[in-house]
């Protein structure tokens, strides 16, 4: 365009010199020349700034371009076994997690109370988790089961201020070995009976966990459940629970690959708030109830009832394991005592206390793989499988037994909920390391049954099955 531009110009040029040896020059002639002269040097230089506009704008398309082709060269989309996007320097991360766990129960009580047939979605959850600039990390989940929605996990951690990570949002007190394990790796369908009727579970708050290679310190300060229902008022207290869990590893073997857990916890639980929840100890009031073993029925075997004018509760819990191989062996225990205002003559106006529970149990693998135990946080996780049906194995085979004991009575001061002892015996198979069928059968001996009930001593057995999935 420029070279054709210029021989035009040119051309011009020699029209006009030959015009003026052909015609005497004039004034008006000359200044017209120079106008179109002056014409051509302006297309000439918008001619040229549109060139260098585009040369600009190629560069600056090339560079976005192998802009994209770096980003996306230090990105790596994986799914393993869910969908993952992270980049390779480790900085960003993106994973879609979820379970499945679906559920058989089978449960009879030898006095009529409990008779029950069913299945039901025990874990529908889906999420989302991940790192943000290295150094933050995230995690929301919401659990579908019993026909419900409700946000399960959902916080923020902070790890620059390292070794000390620091956690805002909802997630569990730390409190058990077996409640701070997932029940995605849980030896049994259900977790010990006091973890559940003194409701080591998730509340909103903020904490702080320290840990090193074989060791462990967390706390925090937690407030209400997502799920609690408080007093709607302008000023509402729904302050609940202080809580710390420590725990130590004691490393033994050639290479250290075997381990002694050393643990314990405590909780401090504020009853005087505006929580409507009772099983979350508020509104002055508090209760203590648990099923036999299974979550297929409703019916709590021992149960408190509401006991009122409770201001505060404190639990506290040791932990004991031995991990050897594919052997571990496992042990627990849970006391709980409070504090109450209480008119009832006779009954102790300071405390009431203490109802507690123990468990102990076996498990071991058949097939060879090493019970996954984290000595940095003093938990256990998933197996590696060595041989996966998937992948023309038998996958790993694990046997395992319980004993699990509750009392909830205190007589002393009025408090009589009943007691029940579980004995459970349960088949794990995983056919790949994310993918697990459980059997458990379990045998329940009731005593001064907190439930109405023409019988207050009974058996119940019960058997189920589970097929879990995770990602």
């Amino acid at each position: 365009m420029i070279r054709m531009v210029e021989k035009l110009a040119a051309g011009t040029v020699c029209a006009a010199l030959m015009a003026t040896v052909a015609l005497p020059a004039s004034a008006q002639s000359m200044q017209e020349l120079r106008q179109q002269l002056e014409t051509l040097q302006r297309q000439f230089e918008d001619l040229e700034r549109q060139q260098q506009e585009t040369a600009r704008e190629a560069r600056e398309a090339k560079e976005k371009t192998d802009a994209i082709d770096d980003s996306l060269s230090n990105v790596v989309f994986e799914w393993a076994p869910g969908p993952t996007i992270r980049t390779k320097d480790g900085r960003f991360s993106f994973h879609v997690r979820g379970r499945v766990q679906t559920d058989y129960n089978y449960i009879s009580a030898s006095n009529g109370d409990v008779d029950t047939n069913t299945m039901e979605l025990r874990r529908a959850r889906l999420g989302i988790e991940g790192v943000a600039w290295h150094d933050v990390q995230y995690k929301f989940e919401v659990d579908f089961a019993d026909d419900d929605v409700s946000v399960t996990d959902a916080f923020v951690a902070f790890k620059q201020i390292k070794p000390v990570t620091l956690i805002i949002g909802q997630f569990k007190t730390p409190n058990s070995m077996e409640e701070q394990t997932s029940s995605r790796y849980i030896t049994f369908m259900e977790r010990a009976q006091f973890t559940d009727a003194f409701a080591l579970n998730r509340r909103l708050g903020a904490g702080a966990d320290v840990n090193g290679p074989n060791w462990s310190v967390a706390t925090g300060v937690f407030f209400q459940n997502t799920g609690d229902e408080d007093d709607a008022g302008p000023f509402k207290n729904t302050f609940g629970a202080v809580a710390a869990r420590a725990h130590y590893a004691i490393p033994f073997g050639t290479e250290g690959q075997h381990s002694v857990h050393l643990g314990t916890s405590v909780r401090y639980r504020n009853c005087d708030n505006d929580l409507n929840s009772s099983d979350a100890c508020g509104g002055d009031r508090v209760r203590f109830r648990q099923r036999p073993f299974f979550h297929g029925t409703d019916n709590r075997t021992v149960n408190t009832g509401t006991i009122d004018n409770v201001t505060s509760d404190i639990f506290w819990g040791p932990e004991l394991a031995l991990v050897r191989g594919p052997l571990a062996i496992k042990g627990e225990g849970g006391l709980l005592w409070g504090s109450r205002d209480s008119d009832v003559p006779g009954v102790d106006t300071r405390n009431f206390g203490a109802v507690w529970g123990a468990f102990a149990d076996v498990a071991y693998f058949l097939t060879g793989e090493n019970q996954p135990y984290s000595k940095g946080s003093g938990t256990f996780g998933r197996p590696r499988v060595n041989n996966p049906v998937f992948q023309g194995g038998w996958g790993a085979w694990e046997l395992a037994a319980r004993f699990d004991y509750l009392s909830l009575n205190d007589s002393d001061n009025g408090i009589q909920g009943g007691e029940q002892w579980v004995v459970v015996a349960g088949v794990n198979w995983w056919l790949n390391r994310h993918t697990r069928v459980m059997f458990n059968y379990a045998h329940t001996e009731v005593n001064q049954a907190g439930t109405p009930t023409d019988n207050r001593n009974f058996g119940v057995d019960g058997f189920g099955i589970r097929a879990q999935v995770d990602w």
